[in-house]
């Protein structure tokens, strides 16, 4: 190949070389375009979704943990371990004669002083717990104790001219059955008459006592966290709408009228003490139909981010932990849910001579208990 053959091969190189470089910086650019797009679209939904007069919440969720530890001295081996599981389902729904007037970021407040409609969950956890001691000269157990405990729950509360409440709730003793117990309520009285007897802010803090596995709090605290983040972005500023996605592995997809997006939560001191930390991020992903203005599917996955903590807290060659599933899920609709037929159970109706009867027993057989799970 003689000198001119060269350079001009040389030259067809660099060329090419450019030419794929300038491809791919216009693809990237495209589809970095695409993500603002559909954030975008997706912001505008949920915008309009609070303009419902109509709204039905469902919100589920499973948490499942594995806990060790093994401790080997000189003399005993310790062996404890530990399985903890909790589920729940959750059902809000109710009409109002303005949707702006029913606001959830603080509790369930303003359902019962704007709105008509219904709260209905179920919940359950258990607790399995095997420790032991045994002395390594004699093979002897010194110590050997074994624990098995569940409580589950049911309730539905509604809330109409009168307030209506059932909770029912199972203390199962899985090793002993014999000391399984139940406890139940159920009571309708007046609103205005309840509302007079006690303040509708102290009643809102009972509902929430009666949903009493900690997931909850999750539940509300991220909620929150995403209702916040994404409606004080401007989204018709392109410029934020380009921060808001940059560093959260954001992903979309786009159906006809369904949008799709996903991104990771970098929670730092969100859910815990308020220090920084190296904690994995929370998945978090959302469908959202843009004609009935609907969020159809969310779902945090939070299975990494507490394995990380948990890694973190345990921090010990002798102890493991393990998060085999996490997640919380749900959708928001533009329509009243179907409630659970509740025409079997015998309601109590208090009235105003035995107002405080109703309070008295709402707090003591409605809202579980938690155990002590030493016991």
């Amino acid at each position: 190949m003689n000198k001119k053959s060269l350079i001009y091969y040389l030259c067809m190189s660099v060329l090419m070389a450019c030419i794929g470089i300038t491809v791919a910086v216009t693809i990237n650019a495209k589809y970095e375009e695409e993500k603002v797009t559909a954030l975008k679209k997706a912001l505008i939904v949920l915008e309009d979704i609070g303009n419902s007069n109509k709204k039905g919440y469902e919100i589920n969720f499973v948490k499942d943990i594995d806990y060790n530890e093994k401790e080997d001295d000189n003399e005993i081996v310790s062996d404890y371990n530990a399985h903890y599981e909790s589920s729940g389902s959750f059902k809000l729904s109710f009409e109002s004669d303005e949707s702006k007037k029913v606001t959830l970021t603080n509790g369930f407040q303003s359902f019962f002083e704007n709105g008509k409609g219904f709260i209905s969950g179920t919940q359950s956890e258990s607790h399995v717990i095997n420790n032991s001691e045994i002395n390594k000269k004699t093979n002897e157990t010194i110590r050997k104790e074994n624990y098995n405990y569940s409580v589950s729950n049911e309730y539905i509360i509604d809330n109409n001219e009168n307030i209506s409440v059932y909770s029912s709730t199972k203390y199962a003793n899985n090793i002993d059955t014999t000391k399984t117990t139940t406890d139940s309520f159920a009571g309708k009285i007046n609103k205005n008459v309840l509302f007079e007897t006690v303040e509708l802010s102290i009643f809102n803090t009972a509902i929430d006592q009666i949903m009493f596995i900690d997931v909850w709090d999750d539940v509300n605290s991220l909620l929150k966290l995403i209702y916040n983040s994404l409606t004080k972005i401007d989204y018709n500023n392109k410029q934020e709408l380009s921060n808001f996605i940059k560093s959260k592995n954001f992903s979309f997809k786009i159906n006809n009228d369904n949008i799709q997006i996903s991104y990771m939560i970098d929670l730092d001191d969100k859910l815990t003490s308020g220090v920084d930390n190296n904690y994995e991020n929370i998945y978090f992903s959302m469908e959202l139909d843009n004609n009935t203005k609907e969020i159809k599917n969310f779902k945090f996955d939070l299975s990494n981010y507490y394995g990380s903590i948990l890694k973190y807290d345990t921090n010990n060659s002798m102890e493991t932990a393990k998060i085999n599933n996490y997640y919380i899920e749900g959708k928001i609709v533009n329509n009243t849910l179907t409630r659970k037929d509740t025409s079997s159970v015998e309601y109590k109706e208090y009235t105003d001579e035995t107002k405080y009867d109703f309070v008295d027993q709402f707090v003591n057989h409605a809202i579980p208990t938690s155990e002590d799970i030493n016991e």
